[in-house]
């Protein structure tokens, strides 16, 4: 039984040895060894193999022996087949046939106890009477289903979602919730998509305080990093910078240069909007239309093009991706000055 385990890697991209700190409750060996792999291939490698593992190694204390081996096998692809996925499904309790979410919720380390873990999955079965709930390792996994289904396939109805709220703020928890689905294939995805949704939401929250998170409002920035990771692995660098608009870098630089704030990301979000966009930043409404004309000069192109509009805006929110869930500055890429 492990509860931290480092796996030392040298000769990483920077040229320096770094460890590489994996939670995970149970695994069946490990190892230390050398690799000249790119630090992210080896992680993207890790994660594969350790969802093999996880179908050897047995569920935490007070998980929903049924339900976890149903789960594993989905997410371990033993069970790929709808008809065989329905029959086993039906076997389990508090089941219909409405449509399902996945909701992944995982506690701030030092809360994470058997006790918390307890509290959190009676919780959940008052919350969610139409549900199956796990300890999955890491993670908290509930199959949510509702007696009507949702009337927002999106989002949670607000007094279920309120009530998820009070769950996270007293457990120091939080979680991501899939949109409702009737694909029963599906299943493994869309806990694929809520478990590596969460991290990157904590990173792009508002605010501290916000615990509970949609799957939807994140999912660009979920393709964002799956991107990020296929470009490095294709490239074996990663100067993610030639994936961006040539004039993002153009706006990068003269930001850098001039300490300005050109609000071209909060115009695109706004609809192209001015009096929206300088009531966001905090601007005068002239200030930004100066703002902008001068980040329109500085692109070079025609931003009536819609075309144009979403590149752009595709483009800022790398750059946003890169800032506040990579820790890493467009001004630090490799040749960002040189595009």
């Amino acid at each position: 039984q492990f509860q931290n385990c480092y796996l030392f890697v040298a000769n990483d991209e920077d040229g320096s040895a770094r460890d590489l700190d994996i939670q995970f409750t149970s695994m069946i060996q490990v190892s230390v060894f050398v690799t000249d792999l790119p630090l992210t291939i080896l992680y993207n490698k890790l994660r594969d193999a350790l969802l093999k593992l996880r179908g050897s190694a047995g569920p935490r204390s007070g998980s929903n022996d049924a339900f976890v081996d149903f789960f594993n096998d989905i997410v371990t692809r033993r069970l790929t087949r709808e008809a065989d996925i329905l029959s086993r499904f039906s076997s389990l309790p508090n089941v219909n046939k409405a449509p399902y979410r996945v909701i992944v919720l995982r506690f701030e380390r030092q809360y994470d106890t058997d006790d918390n873990r307890s509290w959190v999955l009676d919780k959940l079965k008052e919350l969610f009477p139409y549900s199956n709930s796990t300890n999955y390792f890491d993670s908290i996994v509930c199959m949510a289903q509702s007696a009507e289904g949702e009337p927002d396939h999106v989002n949670l109805r607000p007094s279920k979602e309120a009530d998820l709220k009070a769950l996270c703020a007293r457990t120091h928890s939080m979680c991501c919730v899939s949109s409702q689905t009737i694909n029963w294939t599906m299943i493994r995805t869309e806990y694929l998509n809520a478990s590596s949704v969460l991290p990157i939401a904590l990173e792009m929250r508002t605010s501290p305080e916000q615990r509970v998170f949609p799957v939807e409002p994140y999912i660009m920035y979920l393709t964002i990093d799956m991107t990020y990771r296929a470009f490095e692995q294709l490239h074996g660098h990663s100067n993610y910078i030639y994936m961006l608009h040539p004039g993002i870098a153009r706006l990068i630089r003269y930001d850098t240069a001039h300490n300005s704030n050109l609000a071209l990301l909060m115009y695109l979000l706004n609809n192209c909007n001015y009096t929206k966009t300088a009531e966001v930043v905090g601007m005068h409404r002239n200030t930004v239309i100066y703002k902008l004309q001068k980040a329109e000069e500085i692109v070079d192109m025609d931003m009536d093009d819609p075309m144009l509009r979403q590149r752009l805006l595709w483009s800022c929110m790398v750059c946003e991706y890169c800032e506040k869930v990579l820790g890493i500055a467009p001004t630090t890429f490799p040749g960002y000055l040189v595009q």
